[in-house]
């Protein structure tokens, strides 16, 4: 494979905002190639009408995801390899089906791009076109590439414990919570079972044997 020199500037996360009135703008280069802030909207675009899940910042990994693509396809052009018309019109046409089984209907989907049926398949020709580039140049570089779980396995145990970054564990916590209905008579019926445990406890009784014999509470059964 040649060597090629890949000069990347990335202002996506800088200037996406600043002009709120400009049409397109540059926002990467990648060799020869470059990304266009109206690139990633199409991206975003795309993955909605195919009906993905949009969590997090999906326009942040859909533009490392085209930094990715067009370093490969870069390269993929120095290598001369090539992507047959006939390959992404297939393609192009499953896609469609795709979208419109998610959108519903042609009048949907030119409203969901803002672009007319014809515009919506010439720039997705031209995505397919790098994707499958990108992919064949891919598949070149890993074809003969075999590496077995001890290998990995014995090369993360040569690196330096200094050397591996510490990455902070993540949870995410879901909760169902169900109000049930009540009326103001019940309010009251509460109210006053509670002055009657009150009054008890003034009176003398043990808080302890009023907690276990009347709360809920997991930790009643030790007096809490």
């Amino acid at each position: 494979m040649k060597k090629i020199i890949i000069i990347l500037i990335c202002l996506y996360g800088t200037y996406v905002n600043a002009q709120p009135f400009m049409v397109d703008q540059i926002v990467a280069f990648v060799g020869s190639k470059t990304i266009k802030q109206s690139d990633v909207e199409n991206a975003y675009l795309q993955a909605r009408a195919m009906g993905y899940p949009m969590r997090g910042d999906m326009k942040c990994s859909m533009f490392e995801e085209l930094l990715i693509q067009k370093l490969l396809v870069n390269q993929a052009e120095v290598d001369s390899l090539v992507v047959e018309p006939s390959e992404v019109e297939l393609d192009l046409n499953r896609r469609l089906d795709q979208y419109l089984q998610h959108v519903g209907s042609q009048e949907k989907l030119e409203e969901h791009f803002n672009m007319s049926i014809f515009e919506i398949k010439d720039d997705l020709r031209v995505t397919l076109h790098e994707q499958k580039l990108a992919g064949r140049m891919q598949h070149n570089i890993t074809e003969n590439v075999k590496i077995t779980p001890s290998e990995v396995r014995s090369f993360f145990n040569r690196i330096h414990k200094d050397s591996i970054p510490l990455i902070n564990g993540q949870a995410q916590v879901a909760q169902i919570v169900i109000y049930p209905p009540y009326s103001d008579e019940i309010i009251s019926n509460l109210r006053q079972r509670l002055l009657d445990y009150r009054r008890r406890v003034i009176d003398g009784e043990s808080f302890r044997t009023l907690a276990v014999l009347y709360s809920e509470c997991p930790s009643s059964m030790r007096g809490g």
